[in-house]
C-alpha cells in the first residue's frame, strides 16, 4: 500500500524534472537599434514643423530565430510610418493656418518621438514609445505608450495576457499610486484604473523585474503632475503575473528616458531614478542622492544590472576637458548606483552609430543595449579604421572588447 501511495508522487516528480530539462532556457535578444529620421518643413523661409520619427530596427538573425516576431515588428513599423504621414500633413496644415492668421504669435510646431527598449529576451520584447508635440497654445503635450510582444508568437500583448487576477491588479496598482504620490493630485483615480483594466486598455511595459503601468498627463492627474507610473515587482507579487513573463535573466540593460522619474530594482530594493539635462550639465537623482556633472547635449541613457549584482548608469553626451577625466568630446559617462551615487569614469565611446547630415532628411542611428554581455558601441576615436565594436560590461562598468 505504501508503494501504491508513493507511485503517483514519484511520477509527478519525474514529469516535473523532465519538463524542467526540456524547457528552453531564457535567452537575451541582442542587436536592436533605432533609426531616427529628422525633418524640418518650411515654406517661404518660415519653419512650420520640426519632426523626429524613430523606427525600431533589428538584426537579420532575428528573422531566423523569431520569424513571427519579425513579421509583427515589420507590421508595427509600417503602421508607424502610415500614422506619421497622416499626422504630419495635419500638423503642417494647422501650422500654415496659424501662421497665416497670427504670424506675430507663431512659433514652429514640433512632433517628436523616441523609443526606449525596456526588455528583450526569448519571452518578451517590450519598449516605450514617447511623444512630445506642440501645436499652438499655452504648452505642448507629451506621453509614453508601452508596446509589448510575445517573442515566440509575435502577438501584441495586453494586460489580460500577462495578469492572472484583474481585481487584485486593480488593488495593488491603486495602493502603489497612493504610496508613491500625493493623493490630493488625483482625479477619479480608482474609476479610471478600473475602467482601463476591465477594457483591457491599460498602458504598461513588461520589464526584467516587474511591470510598469503608465499614466500620461490628464489621465488621472493634471498636466502639472507630470508622468505618473506604478511599478509592480514580480518578487512583491509572485502570483499576480503569469510564470512565462515572470521568468527573467540575471543580467539586463534598459533604456532610460530623460526628464522623467522611473522606478528601478537595486538588488531587491525599490529606487527612484531620474536624469535631468541642461545645456552644459547633467544631474542624476537616485532616491535622495543627487550627482551633477559636466555633460553637454545628453541624449541617451541606459541602466544596466549585471549577473554579479552590480548596477550602472550610462549617459551619452559631450564632455569638456576637466580634472575628472582625460576623456573629452563625445563619450559615455559611467555612474555606479550601488551605495553612494558615484560618477566613476568617462569612456571614449558612444551608442550613436551614424548620423546623415548630407540630405534634407537627417537620419541618426542609435544602438540599443539589452544584454550587458553582448553590446555594440562606437569609438569616438577609432581603433585603427574601426568605429563600431562588440563588447561587454566589464569591471566597474567599463566596456571590454570581445
Amino acid at each position: 500500500m505504501r508503494i501504491l501511495k508513493l507511485l503517483p508522487l514519484t511520477l509527478i516528480m519525474i514529469i516535473a524534472l523532465a519538463g524542467a530539462v526540456n524547457a528552453k532556457a531564457l535567452e537575451p535578444i541582442n542587436g536592436f537599434y533605432k533609426k531616427i529620421t529628422s525633418h524640418t518643413f518650411s515654406e517661404k523661409g518660415i519653419d512650420l514643423l520640426n519632426r523626429h520619427v524613430p523606427m525600431l530596427c533589428f538584426p537579420t538573425s532575428l528573422e531566423t530565430n523569431y520569424p513571427k516576431l519579425v513579421n509583427t515588428l515589420s507590421d508595427y513599423n509600417l503602421s508607424v510610418i502610415n500614422d506619421s504621414v497622416s499626422e504630419q500633413d495635419s500638423f503642417i496644415e494647422q501650422a500654415r493656418e496659424h501662421h497665416r492668421n497670427t504670424p506675430e504669435y507663431f512659433s514652429a510646431y514640433y512632433s517628436n518621438s523616441d523609443i526606449f527598449m525596456r526588455r528583450a529576451d526569448s519571452n518578451v520584447v517590450s519598449f516605450m514609445r514617447s511623444f512630445e508635440s506642440y501645436a499652438g497654445g499655452a504648452h505642448g503635450m507629451y506621453g509614453f505608450f508601452g508596446v509589448n510582444f510575445d517573442s515566440a508568437t509575435g502577438n501584441r500583448l495586453t494586460i489580460s495576457d500577462v495578469c492572472t487576477d484583474a481585481n487584485k491588479l486593480y488593488d495593488v496598482i491603486v495602493k502603489r499610486l497612493y504610496a508613491d504620490y500625493d493623493e490630493r493630485q488625483f482625479d477619479n483615480l480608482e474609476n479610471t484604473v478600473m475602467k482601463l483594466i476591465v477594457e483591457d486598455e491599460i498602458n504598461f511595459v513588461i520589464e526584467p523585474r516587474g511591470v510598469t503601468f503608465i499614466f500620461n498627463p490628464y489621465e488621472i492627474a493634471p498636466y502639472a503632475s507630470g508622468l505618473i507610473t506604478a511599478t509592480l515587482f514580480f518578487d512583491e507579487h509572485p502570483n499576480l503575473f503569469k510564470p512565462k513573463y515572470r521568468q527573467t535573466l540575471k543580467e539586463y540593460a534598459q533604456s532610460v528616458p530623460l526628464f522623467h522619474e522611473i522606478t528601478i530594482d537595486l538588488n531587491g530594493k525599490r529606487a527612484k531614478l531620474s536624469i535631468i539635462t541642461e545645456f552644459d550639465k547633467c544631474t542624476v537623482h537616485l532616491n535622495d542622492q543627487v550627482r551633477t556633472f559636466n555633460l553637454h547635449n545628453a541624449q541617451q541613457a541606459v541602466f544596466v544590472h549585471t549577473a554579479d549584482g552590480k548596477n550602472y548608469l550610462y549617459v551619452d553626451g559631450v564632455a569638456e576637458s576637466d580634472g575628472f577625466s582625460n576623456v573629452a568630446g563625445e563619450c559615455l559617462s559611467v555612474l555606479k548606483l550601488d551605495g553612494e551615487l558615484e560618477l566613476y569614469d568617462r569612456m571614449p565611446y558612444t551608442l550613436r552609430h551614424w548620423v546623415d547630415y548630407e540630405s534634407e532628411v537627417h537620419e541618426t542611428v542609435w544602438w540599443l543595449m539589452t544584454d550587458p554581455n553582448s553590446i555594440q558601441f562606437d569609438s569616438t576615436h577609432p581603433v585603427g579604421d574601426m568605429y563600431s565594436h562588440f563588447g561587454a560590461v566589464g569591471d566597474n562598468g567599463i566596456f571590454s572588447f570581445g
